[in-house]
């Protein structure tokens, strides 16, 4: 049935041949989402986008020789372990620096004047950031003990992807220069 689907789309572009194909393989599986999300260390909405991508490029390159249903599910367990691996090296590489556990070894017996100076790069910081999105994640990533990007993605509400840029961007800009004050 699936593989009827996939030739009548091909031949066709009919959205309501696609719609059909899409409730056959993705809405079946919705209620696995979130537990795939937590075992590839992402969101729900990146693993909806994640099979939506394969989805159609498996529509694409199907051969009509073998099931379609094989590749597409060969080709999920490729693309899941792709993620999964990719965010462990990203996890690895990247850390995120927090401005008050930079340079000598902060303690919680810093003195009045440190803290004020902390305090006031902060504020400045803050004051920067003209965006409330930017502003909320920065606001996350400062009150959070460990900061990550899922957790503050989670957080947030925001896409971790988005978060990683903000940051990152952040990070590069001549607002380095704060965040290392």
């Amino acid at each position: 049935m699936i593989d009827a689907l996939v030739i009548e789309y091909r031949e066709t572009k009919n959205e309501l041949v696609f719609n059909e194909l899409y409730r056959e393989l993705i809405d079946k599986q919705r209620k696995k989402f979130s537990a795939i999300a937590r075992s590839i260390n992402s969101n729900e909405s990146d693993v909806i986008a994640l099979y939506e991508d394969i989805l159609m490029k498996c529509v694409d390159k199907w051969d009509g020789i073998r099931p379609f249903e094989h590749l597409y599910k060969f080709s999920m367990k490729r693309a899941r372990a792709n993620v999964y691996r990719n965010q462990s090296v990203r996890r690895n590489k990247e850390t995120i620096v927090d401005p008050q556990d930079v340079g000598a070894n902060r303690t919680a017996g810093a003195t009045t004047e440190e803290a004020y100076i902390q305090n006031e790069t902060m504020r400045t910081f803050k004051g920067m950031i003209e965006d409330e999105i930017t502003l909320k994640i920065v606001e996350t990533f400062l009150q959070s003990d460990k900061p990550s990007y899922a957790e503050i993605s989670r957080v947030t509400g925001v896409n971790r992807w988005s978060v990683t840029r903000i940051l990152k961007r952040l990070d590069t800009t001549k607002n380095r220069e704060l965040l290392l004050a």
